[in-house]
């Protein structure tokens, strides 16, 4: 499996996602409860992060799969091992073989709105034909980076191929640990988030999205991983 996304979920549980060999895109999930953050770390030398090639037993679908959560796939807790990582050349390559025209293109289902915000997107339980995706966006216009209720947001507004606008929360467990670090040496949070932002718009970016498990009125566009390359 490549893996192309880990994100933070809560508590110490995280999200994995990637692709299996024949190209299938999986999100590996373990028990009731994982996998968790002591999976990222079958070996103590390196953990599973973006782009690191993991050998693993992946099982079938699981039977209570529900669209457009289609990826999961039961894998044990113990046993995968990491192989290598892959070089930047082959992480572009493969994430431009795996790019959407438009975010509407990944999940083949209507992306609805929430009355109160034009921000809140989501796609209804039952509809689309997948939850994950990549795409290059057309223009990267603001990187919200602000504490609220206590806890921090991580935002980006950016526009699709199809000059469709979003705001959604990062959820890249690595790009929040990167902001975090920026805000703990003593930058002000809102200088971290422009510094990052103005590097982001010199590089060839690309962005994984998905869906978080049902809330609410249905399952909502996330931020998974946020690539910059060299130009």
């Amino acid at each position: 499996m490549i893996v192309t996304d880990v994100t933070r979920m809560y508590g110490d549980r995280v999200c994995v996602a990637g692709y299996i060999e024949d190209g299938s895109p999986i999100r590996p999930v373990c028990g009731h409860y994982g996998p968790t953050e002591a999976w990222l770390r079958p070996d103590s030398e390196a953990p599973v992060v973006p782009f690191t090639l993991v050998e693993l037993d992946v099982g079938n679908m699981q039977r209570a799969v529900t669209a457009p959560h289609t990826e999961d796939r039961e894998v044990p807790a113990t046993g995968h091992q990491i192989i290598r990582t892959l070089e930047l050349k082959e992480q572009m390559q493969w994430l431009d073989r795996t790019a959407f025209p438009s975010i509407g293109a990944i999940f083949g289902a209507r992306i609805y709105s929430d009355d109160d915000t034009q921000w809140g997107r989501f796609v209804r339980v039952g509809e689309g034909v997948r939850s994950l995706g990549t795409i290059r966006p057309m223009n990267l216009e603001w990187l919200d980076y602000s504490q609220y209720d206590g806890s921090w947001k991580y935002r980006l507004r950016f526009l699709d191929q199809s000059g469709e606008q979003f705001r959604l929360t990062i959820n890249d467990l690595a790009f929040r640990r990167r902001l975090d670090e920026l805000r703990n040496s003593g930058q002000p949070p809102t200088a971290a988030a422009t510094a990052t932002l103005s590097v982001l718009q010199r590089q060839e970016v690309f962005l994984r999205v998905g869906l978080a498990r049902e809330w609410k009125n249905g399952c909502y566009l996330q931020i998974t991983g946020v690539y910059g390359f060299p130009r």
